[in-house]
């Protein structure tokens, strides 16, 4: 009786083990995509009541998880702006401009023929594209905002400061390729397909923010 007990203990803890193996293991294969950037040129203008912030910078999108990642072949679209004063902790990030400017949902010809040719068994090669692990696609990209100087805004604040951070938010999944019942939270076309793909990749149809990019305006007239 005290063997088939020790029996029992053993067997439960090499359950209990494999369970925690088995959740690590998931963790460590989830899909991860790091957006990083480094800003090229800066100009920032004053122009009485208001500041134009004109950008350029260099993008690096980089497959840093352990599973390959299949994206839209076309370039994301540039949603959000949000310009802080930086922290060791995220959380800790005092905002100081925030700006989002989401493409409008149409349904015209182009984006119903895309949704066809993309609802295929294998991932289209026309159309998606395959980030290996460890693999970062690059681009340039160039952007302009403007910020406001009335007495609500916190441009003195970003005048004044040594230090400022950026992050861009990208849709990397357009809406307009889901059909007209889905919503930007359940996307249910892009889901199918992650899962028809799940093979080939993991297909990201999720929206990106950044890593804070180093950014310091200083306004000319």
């Amino acid at each position: 009786m005290k063997y088939s007990y020790i029996i029992v203990i053993g067997l439960i803890s090499l359950l209990f083990l494999e369970m925690v193996y088995s959740s690590e293991n998931r963790a460590s294969n989830k899909p991860t995509l790091k957006l990083t950037g480094q800003i090229e040129s800066c100009e920032a203008t004053d122009e009485g009541d208001r500041v134009k912030v004109s950008l350029k910078l260099n993008l690096s999108l980089t497959n840093a998880g352990d599973t390959p990642i299949l994206l839209m072949s076309e370039k994301p679209t540039l949603i959000g702006r949000q310009i802080s004063s930086p922290s060791v902790n995220e959380q800790d990030e005092k905002s100081l401009f925030t700006l989002w400017r989401r493409p409008s949902i149409g349904k015209n010809d182009e984006w119903l023929k895309l949704s066809k040719d993309i609802n295929k068994a294998s991932p289209p090669e026309a159309q998606i594209k395959r980030i290996e692990v460890g693999d970062a696609i690059k681009w340039e990209v160039t952007d302009w905002f403007y910020i406001s100087k009335d007495d609500k805004s916190s441009w003195k604040e970003l005048a004044a400061a040594d230090r400022l951070s950026l992050r861009l938010t990208y849709e990397m999944w357009s809406l307009n390729i889901e059909p007209q019942q889905s919503t930007l939270d359940d996307k249910k076309f892009g889901q199918e397909l992650r899962e028809r793909w799940k093979s080939y990749g993991y297909l990201w149809i999720d929206e990106i923010t950044s890593e804070p990019i180093d950014i310091h305006i200083q306004a000319s007239k």
